[in-house]
């Protein structure tokens, strides 16, 4: 018998069985203070201890991009751990050897001539697909647009099938309008605008790929976010924990990739 078995519950969160003991130790290890919490009115009160809680006690839930951390616990513990082949298939993307044969074959430009990916650009494009959910740290002026239209790209082109969205949030109305441009400038040169795929980058049903604002998105309902199995967020740390948070769990995407400049 083992002391933690890991399931999968959605593409949000993975589900721990574990006795009761245990579950109060990650809940209590998978918590952090609240900014400000000590101004907090139910702090004061006594009723909260200022903390949020990553890992849910009574539902045996936490996200599942805590997954590394969650494996690591249970060895500092000396806890033994049987994971579902379920979860496994949560991380389990393409093969490496698929995604760098497309990205380096795709041709892309930038005002009209050819332009290539940059290795690290590449690489996060490689590590995005083949793990289905990762957080990318890319300083500004790293071509971040460039990853993102990589990742979409290959995602439209080989991964789904018509009618399969994705969700990309941006923190600015500015910058919805400038991926639009970017990808229409990446295309010029390729078959995308006249092909199986358009690049229409607005909140239109048919759209394969929705840019928008996280503050346009958090007080839509969970319906909404049903239509996208991928949700890729550009500079995650400019946008407010809370909404951002809202959103995340809202959407039940299977590729679920991060972007930032900062990530602290």
């Amino acid at each position: 018998m083992v002391d933690v078995y890991i399931s999968k519950h959605s593409n949000v969160y993975i589900r721990i069985e574990a006795e009761p003991s245990i579950r109060m130790g990650m809940s209590e290890h998978f918590a952090r203070f609240v900014k400000g919490y000590q101004f907090q009115p139910k702090y004061k009160a006594r009723i909260w201890d200022g903390k949020i809680r990553f890992f849910q006690y009574q539902t045996g839930l936490i996200y599942a991009g805590l997954i590394n951390r969650l494996l690591d616990y249970c060895r500092e513990n000396e806890l033994s751990v049987r994971i579902d082949p379920s979860v496994k298939e949560m991380f389990r993307g393409d093969r490496e050897e698929r995604v760098n044969e497309y990205v380096n074959g795709l041709v892309m430009s930038a005002h009209g001539k050819p332009i290539e990916f940059r290795d690290y650009q590449k690489k996060a494009i490689s590590i995005c697909m083949t793990q289905k959910r990762k957080l990318i740290q890319s300083p500004t002026s790293s071509g971040k647009s460039s990853i993102i239209y990589g990742i979409c790209r290959y995602l439209l082109d080989n991964v789904f099938d018509r009618g399969e969205r994705i969700l990309v949030i941006v923190p600015t109305i500015g910058l919805v309008t400038q991926l639009k441009s970017d990808f229409a400038d990446y295309s010029s040169l390729n078959v995308w605008e006249q092909g199986r795929w358009r690049p229409r980058v607005k909140r239109n049903e048919h759209a394969p790929v929705m840019v928008s604002t996280w503050q346009g998105l958090h007080r839509l309902p969970a319906e909404f976010f049903s239509q996208f199995r991928a949700i890729i967020t550009d500079e995650v740390h400019q946008a407010a924990a809370n909404s951002l948070v809202s959103i995340g769990q809202k959407c039940n995407a299977e590729f679920r990739i991060g972007l930032s400049g900062s990530i602290n």
